[in-house]
């Protein structure tokens, strides 16, 4: 045996993909299985990615809890008025700032997960997705940014995302097209077994 010091193979860590409802059940304490997830990440201090969409999606969300609370609860709307006319919702100033306070502590929150923005190629896989898949454009964008980022696993509790994610998946000639690695798409109880099973210590 040499007497001299011997390199240690560096020991490479998981990329995991947080979707939206993911990172909500995070910030908003409402999920056990995603906040342990989350937290097991930041512990070991792996690589958590998500996409600026990301935020986005939750103006969206907050914009929409506030309007409910403001035109069902405080004017007793019905919920068949709320739904023809939520998408002219008028919001002013102080609901803005409302959304901009919850971004805040979202991000605070979540300070550990990282938010890459699509390049060329990573715009080119989501049309290419787009047109190829069932998946609707948030999910698209999804997707792609997990493909040009070599993420090992994608962790969502959309029914529908899993479902149409893994039929992509599985088709090896549109991944091969793309120029893409596949990845594992999880719910978050089962992520750790399913790093595990891809050789990464759980």
């Amino acid at each position: 045996m040499s007497k001299g010091k011997q390199k240690r193979s560096k020991v490479r860590v998981p990329r995991i993909y947080i979707d939206t409802n993911i990172a909500r059940d995070y910030s908003e304490r409402r999920d056990f299985n995603s906040i342990h997830l989350l937290e097991t990440i930041r512990e070991r201090k792996w690589e958590c990615f998500s996409s600026p969409y990301l935020m986005m999606e939750l103006c969206d969300i907050e914009k929409d809890k506030i309007l409910f609370n403001d035109r069902v609860v405080r004017r007793n709307w019905t919920i068949d008025r709320f739904l023809r006319e939520r998408r002219k919702p008028n919001l002013k100033k102080e609901h803005f700032e409302e959304v901009d306070k919850y971004l805040d502590v979202f991000i605070r929150s979540l300070e550990f997960i990282n938010l890459w923005v699509l390049d060329e190629r990573g715009w080119n896989i989501a049309l290419f997705l787009s047109i190829n898949s069932n998946l609707s454009a948030p999910d698209v964008i999804h997707f792609a940014t997990a493909f040009t980022y070599g993420c090992d696993i994608f962790v969502t509790r959309d029914d529908h995302l899993m479902k149409d994610g893994n039929v992509i998946l599985r088709r090896k000639s549109l991944l091969k097209e793309m120029g893409v690695k596949t990845f594992k798409i999880s719910q978050p109880h089962k992520a750790l077994d399913v790093l595990k099973r891809l050789r990464f210590k759980k």
